[in-house]
């Protein structure tokens, strides 16, 4: 996984498994995610913050909404959330 922390510039990181299931579970309680619910992925699947995104929809069996590239933000992504009946979004 790559992370620019507080460079700017990528860099690969190890970052373990540990905590996950309790990550998902908080996400779950926090948000009130279930298996109907709408997530919005809106990070970059090289970024490591992707990973709140898809725990929060793999976790419940929840719908998964991946901008298409361009949408980057503004009216073109709150028209997909509409679209979609997307609802969490980080």
């Amino acid at each position: 996984m790559y992370t620019s922390g507080s460079t700017g510039r990528p860099k690969g990181v190890v970052v373990t498994h540990e905590g996950l299931a309790n990550l998902a579970v908080e996400e779950r309680v926090r948000f009130g995610v279930s298996s109907g619910s709408r997530v919005s992925q809106v990070s970059s699947p090289s970024f490591d913050a992707v990973v709140y995104e898809w725990l929060m929809a793999f976790s419940v069996g929840a719908r998964l909404v991946v901008a298409p590239p361009g949408v980057f933000g503004g009216v073109g992504l709150v028209e997909l959330w509409e679209a979609e009946g997307c609802r969490i979004v980080l």
